[in-house]
């Protein structure tokens, strides 16, 4: 029995000084692999593995330095070892699996990965949008958006899934629930690539169907509208809008000026529409924009937003610091 405890004992420092090495290793790897050294990061936790052959850590950085450098399988191989041994890598694990998976053209096995992930991880909006995003590339937009709208629950500002449930919304023909998402998208990111492209869809839609045929005629498509929809009468105020710009009564005014005023009238006819109705569309979106035009902060928000279109909208802002700063002071109550 004493000889026993004696090499308990000994065993002890052995096991902390390998612990200790090993986290070193690790750390020596992630450098590396944030300077895009991959196959020197990988060569590292190899090392690291001889120490410990089954910890997570190490398999998890190492598969994770085989998804940047493009060898998927290798990375799938050392996400399920982590995932084995169900620990505080796992959410990570079960991310980067599902990523290299989709990106194999496997995308249905990255389908049940992300949904086991979602099941085990409810809470996580990434694990919500990853599902989403794989969703929506198999054509599955139905699905894609139900996963979408959860994600938004569960982060509001995660842009991205603003943005592809925007995009999902303008594919269903489903212009108002599309022009919303764009809005809350450019809140959010209004000033990279991407935030121009939603800056024209978001023009787009708000001059969809509408028409100058001469200076007396404009005309007004609404498509095949659903009077049942719950947005038909903000559709069709969309496009009232829409022709009122090109009216003769609203020659002579600014760009920014009309949009200002469209989504001012766009704004309250929905905030009006709100009533008893539930969902994301409502409860967030419309909930919000009503909120603002109340504030009084409308017009600092439409510049700011615009701002990636030309040099009026940064001019604008560099020129109202004061406005600004009390718009992003309402923000951040």
């Amino acid at each position: 029995m004493k000889r026993i405890i004696i090499l308990l004992i000994l065993l002890i420092p052995i096991t902390f000084f390998a612990q200790s090495e090993i986290k070193q290793l690790v750390k020596e790897g992630i450098e590396l692999h944030d300077a895009k050294k991959y196959d020197e990061a990988i060569e590292v936790y190899e090392r690291a593995l001889k120490l410990d052959k089954k910890s997570s850590l190490v398999h998890y950085e190492i598969g994770f330095s085989y998804f940047a450098k493009g060898d998927h399988k290798k990375a799938v191989k050392h996400m399920d070892k982590v995932i084995k041994n169900e620990d505080k890598h796992l959410k990570d694990a079960y991310v980067t699996k599902g990523s290299a998976l989709d990106i194999m053209g496997k995308s249905k096995e990255a389908v049940k990965v992300y949904k086991k992930a979602v099941q085990e991880f409810p809470d996580n909006y990434l694990l919500q949008y990853n599902l989403a995003l794989t969703l929506y590339n198999m054509g599955e937009k139905a699905e894609a958006e139900m996963n979408l709208i959860d994600a938004i629950s569960l982060n509001p500002s995660h842009g991205t899934s603003n943005y592809l449930l925007a995009i999902i919304k303008k594919e269903q023909n489903r212009r108002v629930e599309s022009l919303l998402g764009l809005h809350f998208f450019l809140l959010i990111e209004p000033n990279t690539t991407r935030s121009e492209s939603a800056l024209a869809m978001l023009m787009e839609l708000m001059g969809e169907g509408v028409e100058k045929k001469d200076d007396k005629n404009i005309s007004i498509s609404l498509g095949d509208m659903d009077v049942n929809d719950d947005f038909s009468s903000a559709n069709l105020m969309l496009s009232m809008l829409a022709a009122s710009k090109l009216s003769e009564e609203n020659e002579g005014k600014s760009e920014q000026t009309l949009f200002y005023e469209s989504t001012e009238g766009i704004f309250k006819v929905l905030d009006e529409m709100k009533k008893d109705k539930k969902g994301i569309w409502w409860d967030l979106y419309v909930t919000f924009y009503g909120s603002l035009v109340e504030s009084g902060h409308l017009e600092a928000y439409c510049y700011f937003i615009t701002q990636t279109k030309s040099e009026v909208e940064t001019k604008w802002i560099k020129e109202n610091e004061e406005k600004m700063g009390a718009f992003y002071d309402w923000l951040k109550g």
